[in-house]
């Protein structure tokens, strides 16, 4: 009972730090325990009412806590039905498992090809770790825990592949089981290869079971072998410094504070070029100020897709378009009457006070020609030029 009601206070906290990590914990211990209870059926009959009965305890209390606010997050108001990102792209290289991550001392920048950033490095375990894991599995392999380990370890991994095979690069056609998650609810939200991740605690917990037994063993080359395969497999992938670079610094304009000449404090203004979900760094201003202004477009996630479906950022008006046009190939369009129009009405449309534009911006010289024959003249406050239109 009591370890019903702490299972069901962890889940509760979890859901609100990150329900991804939860549902992937949660399936890799579904797994785990089956393959554990099928290596161990005598102890998992024993065992099995209580085990069913806290399970009961720990769903009904967290769900009793959780019931609105999960319903809040998928049914309530600006919920989406969907997930944004797409698994057939975010799915594991089949060859990334034996490379070593390009943050490791043994790795190099040859490998970052083998997956979709930096920030997904999810299964580089490198050759040397693959291997000694293996060996231990070969070695332990009558243990239960070591099948139940390994199971799940196969499992998530295969799920890490996503709905096609990726291997080497190529996008294969050969499909993989997380084919059938394909558009489920909740399920699909969590990207194909973060199902890898579960491999880090699996992998540590065969390496130490290994471990454990290699230093009760009888033979004196085991107890060597095994914690110096483990230490070197390990060595390879040790993490190196993160490689960092400076970002380019703000107009003085924002970090000056002049910002407020031309926008009050809770009004919005307009970065030009206009932030987009491939280059959102317009949305730095705003950060900058403690978000004492709003502004439009940019990166976020909301129900702008068909049938109130998922969708990264919103539709361009057509004053931005014509903005970011500018901005990437420079020159200085023809303005007319129909251009100045739809110009008025979209800063209506934003709510917008000002528009600006820093003097580091490529291209500005056109911009500041396009935004005056569209706004009027200019204002010059720091190092920027301003229009206040609202």
């Amino acid at each position: 009972m009591t370890s019903a009601l702490w299972l069901a206070a962890v889940v509760i906290v979890q859901v609100f730090i990150g329900e991804e990590v939860l549902f992937l914990t949660a399936v890799t211990m579904v797994v785990l325990a089956i393959g554990y209870a099928l290596a161990r059926r005598d102890y998992a009959r024993r065992v099995l009412p209580k085990f069913v009965a806290g399970m009961m305890i720990a769903v009904c209390v967290s769900g009793a806590a959780l019931i609105y606010p999960l319903w809040f997050q998928f049914r309530g108001p600006g919920s989406v039905p969907n997930g944004v990102f797409s698994a057939h792209f975010f799915s594991a290289d089949l060859a990334s498992f034996t490379a070593i991550s390009p943050l490791s001392v043994l790795g190099s920048e040859e490998s970052a090809r083998l997956s979709t950033g930096s920030a997904e490095y999810n299964t580089f375990l490198g050759w040397p770790l693959v291997l000694v894991a293996a060996g231990c599995v070969i070695w332990l392999v009558r243990e239960p825990l070591v099948r139940a380990i390994t199971a799940a370890g196969v499992v998530m991994a295969w799920l890490a592949l996503g709905p096609k095979l990726v291997i080497d690069g190529e996008r294969t056609t050969i499909p993989g089981p997380y084919l059938a998650l394909v558009g489920l609810p909740v399920a699909e939200g969590a990207l194909p290869m973060r199902f890898a991740l579960t491999l880090l605690p699996l992998v540590a917990t065969l390496l130490v079971v290994a471990f454990d037994r290699a230093r009760a063993h009888v033979s004196r080359p085991v107890r060597l072998l095994v914690p110096a395969a483990v230490v070197v497999s390990l060595l390879a992938i040790f993490p190196k410094p993160l490689p960092t670079e400076d970002r380019p610094p703000l107009p003085q304009f924002i970090s000056g504070g002049y910002w407020r000449q031309c926008v009050e404090p809770g009004g919005v203004l307009v970065p030009v070029p206009l932030p987009t979900p491939p280059e959102p760094w317009p949305m730095r201003w705003a950060a900058a100020a403690n978000t004492d202004f709003g502004v439009p477009e940019g990166f976020f996630i909301a129900p702008y897709g068909r049938e109130g479906r998922a969708s990264m950022g919103t539709y361009k008006q057509p004053t931005s378009q014509l903005l970011a046009l500018v901005a990437k190939q420079g020159g200085r369009p023809e303005i007319g009457e129909p251009q100045r129009r739809e110009a008025r009405e979209d800063v209506e449309f934003w709510g917008a006070s000002c528009v600006a534009v820093a003097a580091d911006q490529p291209h500005h010289e056109d911009l500041v020609a396009t935004l005056e024959a569209l706004y009027g003249p200019s204002t010059k406050i720091a190092d920027a030029w301003t229009w206040k239109v609202g």
